[in-house]
Parts: C-alpha cells; structure tokens; sequence
C-alpha cells in the first residue's frame, strides 16, 4: 500500500471526481425469469398486483428449498405434504396476522374470538381454506435452510447455528445480484432483526450473535445492508453471519473496530456485484473509514463516508482541533499520492448542531445544496408579538450534500418493516432461527416488494400506504393459484354423439 500524505489546503477537486450526471445515467430495474427489464415508466408492468411485485422479490430458489425441507419435516411427522400453492398461502396468513397487528393468542383467530372491543368485529381466518392445525403444522415444520441432524466435526457452534439462516440469505443475495441492476446512489447501513433470548457469543445456544446497542431502538441480529437510494430498496442483503462470525471470533487487535477491518471487509462483500461500474457508495460510522475508501477507489467505485470510530489513519485529531465559528464552516485536509501527486482522499470536518468528520473520493469541495429548515424565532422581545418564522440557511460542500441524499435510506426501509408490517414481532415465537430471524428476512423482501411495486406501476393503481399494500399481498397470497392447471370442462360425451348422428 503506498503511503499518504494529508495537507492543508482547499481541494475543491479530486482526481477522478464524479459529476451529477454520471452517476444519474444509472437506471434501475430488475429482470424477470426471461430477461426482460422491468422499470419505473413501463406501461405493460402498470397494472401489476402486488403478488406478482412479491413474487419478483422472492427467490425462486428459496421457495422451492422451503418446499422440499419442509416437506421432510411433515413426513417424518406423518402429516400431509404441502404444495407450492399452499406454502404461499401459509406466508399470507403469516402476513395477514401481521398486517392487523393481532397480538392475542393466535388460535382465536381462527375461533372467531379475539377482538379487543365489544363495538370491533371478531376474526375468523377459518375461510381462508387453512384450518389452525393445518397452519400449526406447518409452522413447526418450516425450515428456510438446510441444517444436518448433527453438528459437523471440526465446525464451530456458531457456525452450525447459523446454517439455519445461511441459504435463505445466500439465496437472497445471489438473487439481487443476478436481477437487480441499482441506479448510481447505494447506501450501506445496518437492520437489527429484533430478539431478547438467549444468545450471544458466551454461550453455545440461541442467536450465535447478539447486539445490544444503545442508539439501536431494538436488540438482537444485525445485518448489513446495501439499498438504491432511488427506490429505497434492498439491492443486496450482505450475510449477517459472515459479519457475526467476525465479530465474535476475530477478537484480537489486529481486526479492531477502530481499524475499520471488519466494516471495509464486508463492505467490500456488499458492493461486489457492481465493481468497476463507476457508482457512488455512501456509508456510516461502521462501514466508514480511510481505508473503506481506498478499497472503493481501487474496486472502480466512488465513496463518502461519516467517519465516527473507524478514525485510524483519518486525521481526527487535526480536524478536531480545527475553529469552525459557526454552522457551514468546514477545514480541510487532502491526502496525496507521493507517486502521481494527485489527490486522492478529502478529509472533511463540517459543523452543523455538531462536528461532523467526512472521508470522500468524489465531488470534492464544491457548493452543495444548502440546507432550509423552518423555525419559529422570536424576534421581538417585548413580551406582546407572537414568534415569526423564520428560515435557517446552512452550507454545505457538494459532498457532504450527496452523503445525506442518501443518509436514512435503509433507516426509512427498517421502519416500514418493524412498524408498519412487524411480521417478526407479532408472530410470536421462542425460537431465535426458523421463526424469529427467517421471518425478520421475509419482512425484508415484503418491504421490498412493496417499495417496488410503488415505483413500478402507474400512479391511479398504487397503494395509498403500505399497510394497503400489505393488507392486499395476503389477500392475493391466500387466494393464489400457483402450480393449479387451468382446465376446460369436457364436453358432454353425449351431446357429442347426438351431434355426430
């Protein structure tokens, strides 16, 4: 690696410095099972239901695994075996009961009890066409991935648990990358799949990863995410096991979280599908570093990063120091090649109600976009008028602008699935892998589903919030008619015999 040198200076450029327009040439769509592009402005697409946006989310490979797993488990139970028409009912139900926010037992939703009020109709799922015990059956039976009966010699307990998981997410990300072609903008951030068993790295048993962390509105897994800040939708999912595993093994100081180690490793995971394809990746305090960037230059994409504790090599200590008086200012430092003398990374310290530290490729230090915000202010202080409003004003570097285009991204998708849907909150369940985690999963491709099927089809069919969308997808998804063959009724034998005659 060659060394750095950070310099005092305005850098209103960097070599290689991406323009608006370029990264805007980047259209998202996603392909179909024949290849055809499926984008926002398409009138054959306008008209598509929200089974169908669903079921161009959802692996097919995944389907079909659950199927055949699940399948083994109900014979070795001695129960009927499902089709692929009543695995896709059973997820409907799943997110019918989500979707209604139920939070009683769950067997008197099918007894027509339940209701929390005298004056709010009971629910009765029994005309849904899937008895309590049928669905019951398949609930203790369904498996997302394949696990052996026993623990292999030689792997560790973490590594065994998570088997529970790995297909389901290997299948998701093969998926996204194989379909999913994202626009110019992706961000990476952080979900937490919501869990407060057992679990964590002290003991062999429950989640093998475990995180509780303050600024984090829930405990449990977490996973690491990239999203198309054009369609706030998860363009791939990176496998929260490869990111547990680091964290609980690799312990030594070499692979510290300062170092940035672990986050520009999975980073780097993340973005692979799309190397050298000239994009802009944006990322927060775990993914953002100086060394985060240089990998991003060096795999052909362009980066900025919020630079929190990952600060190795970053020059905080300089930065920090800097006087800046009042909102908008900034101090700069830029790193420059020894070899070529270009300038190759920006170190920014930007203050708005605090510092904030930036490490960028692109953009440099052009004027961005300046931020507005409404206030009340009382400007006379007589005691007798009322406060005017008023607009704040603060400057920004073009920068820092694109940074917070996409910062909440993946922020505004984990709400949408731990608020509106919480498909992993209302079915309750005790246990960590097959239900609470696999179905946090769902959740992700459902919000999915429903984010793309608002940009997809025309304005007069969308969805007026994602609880209508929800509530529809497990209509469509009960109702479905997957691998039923259409059939003409046979003409009377008789009447064809009178014809002839």
């Amino acid at each position: 690696m060659h060394r750095q040198k950070w310099v005092a200076g305005v850098a209103a450029t960097i070599t290689g410095d991406v323009a608006d327009e370029h990264t805007s040439i980047h259209q998202w769509c996603h392909k179909d099972l024949f290849g055809e592009r499926i984008a926002p402005g398409n009138p054959e697409h306008s008209i598509m239901s929200p089974l169908q946006a669903f079921l161009h989310m959802m692996p097919p490979a995944q389907l079909s695994l659950m199927l055949e797993l699940t399948n083994e488990r109900l014979v070795e139970k001695e129960k009927q075996e499902m089709t692929r028409q009543e695995l896709l009912r059973w997820i409907g139900v799943c997110v019918l009961i989500a979707a209604i926010n139920f939070r009683g037992r769950r067997r008197n939703l099918w007894e027509g009890g339940g209701a929390p009020s005298k004056y709010l109709p009971s629910y009765d799922l029994r005309v849904m066409g899937m008895s309590r015990n049928r669905f019951d059956d398949i609930w203790y039976a369904i498996r997302w991935s394949r696990q052996p009966p026993e623990q292999p010699h030689g792997m560790s307990s973490e590594q065994y648990r998570w088997m529970l998981v790995d297909n389901f997410v290997d299948n998701i990300n093969e998926y996204r990358a194989r379909t999913f072609v994202p626009g110019g903008h992706l961000e990476a951030d952080e979900s937490i799949i919501r869990w407060y068993g057992v679990g964590g790295s002290f003991v062999d048993a429950g989640i093998p990863h475990y995180a509780a962390i303050e600024r984090k509105p829930d405990n449990g897994a977490e996973i690491q995410n990239l999203a198309d800040v054009a369609i706030v939708k998860s363009a791939a999912e990176e496998e929260a096991i490869a990111a547990a595993a680091a964290a609980d093994e690799d312990n030594d100081e070499e692979v510290a979280a300062d170092e940035g180690g672990k986050g520009t490793w999975v980073l780097s995971e993340l973005v692979a599908p799309w190397r050298d394809s000239g994009r802009l990746v944006t990322a927060d305090a775990y993914f953002a570093s100086v060394e985060a960037a240089v990998k991003m230059k060096e795999a052909g994409l362009f980066f900025i990063g919020n630079v929190k504790q990952c600060s190795r090599r970053f020059p905080m200590e300089v930065l920090g120091n800097a006087t800046l008086p009042k909102r908008g200012c900034r101090s700069v430092l830029a790193s420059i090649n020894d070899d070529t003398g270009e300038t190759e990374l920006v170190a920014i310290a930007w203050v708005d109600r605090n510092r904030r530290f930036f490490i960028t490729t692109t953009c440099g230090l052009g004027k961005g976009e300046r931020i507005q915000r409404k206030r009340l202010c009382q400007l006379d202080k007589s005691g007798r008028a009322p406060p005017d409003k008023v607009v704040i004003e603060v400057a920004q570097p073009k920068a820092i602008a694109k940074y917070y285009k996409g910062a909440g991204t993946i922020d505004r998708h984990n709400r949408i699935r731990a608020d509106e849907l919480r498909l992993d909150r209302n079915l309750g369940t005790r246990h960590w892998d097959n239900k609470r985690f696999n179905l946090g999963v769902l959740g992700i491709i459902c919000v999915d589903a429903f984010l793309f099927f608002q940009q997809v089809v025309s304005a007069n069919n969308r969805m007026t919030s994602c609880l209508e969308f929800f509530g529809r997808l497990a209509d469509e998804l009960v109702d479905n008619q997957e691998g039923i063959r259409i059939m003409r009724a046979a003409a009377d034998p008789g009447a064809c015999g009178r014809q002839s005659r």
